[in-house]
Order: structure tokens, then C-alpha cells, then sequence
């Protein structure tokens, strides 16, 4: 079980990222989704630049493909702006 262990959930992620991007396309609702769980993972382990770059890409995402003003959208927002402070 990789309850807790970030390091294995990075990996995790950053192999579901490769994969949706290949199968689904870098523009696709998922592919923003895995993104922003990665962008929030790296934000947590301290990794301030690359967590909002993947911020930044799923806020693109979600933009074009909900507007800017979704929920989703909004939270995504959050997230980067979160990733922001520190």
C-alpha cells in the first residue's frame, strides 16, 4: 500500500500523466485532472516551481475546455494560487 508514500504516488502519477497524454492527448479533461493531482502532490513535498508549471498547465486545460468560470476551473485556480504563497 502507498498510503503516505509520496514519492511512490509521484511515480504513480507521472506514469498516468505519460499515458493519458499518449492515449488522450495533453488538452483532454483527464489529462487536467492528473495534472493537478501531480501539481498538488509536488506542492506538498516542496517542489514550489515544478508543482505551478503542472499547475499552470491544468489550469490552461480546464480553461479552454470548461471557462473560466467552472468550478473546476475555479479550483484549479486555487490550487496555482496556493502553490504561489510561500
Amino acid at each position: 500500500m502507498y498510503l503516505g508514500d509520496l514519492d511512490a504516488a509521484r511515480t504513480l502519477f507521472d506514469r498516468a500523466l505519460a499515458i493519458q497524454e499518449r492515449v488522450l492527448g495533453p488538452d483532454q479533461l483527464e489529462t487536467a485532472s492528473t495534472l493537478g493531482n501531480l501539481g498538488e502532490l509536488l506542492r506538498r513535498q516542496g517542489a514550489l516551481t515544478p508543482a505551478r508549471h503542472v499547475l499552470e498547465r491544468a489550469l490552461a486545460v480546464q480553461e479552454r475546455a470548461l471557462g473560466p468560470d467552472h468550478p473546476l476551473t475555479q479550483t484549479a485556480r486555487e490550487n496555482l494560487e496556493a502553490a504561489t504563497k510561500v
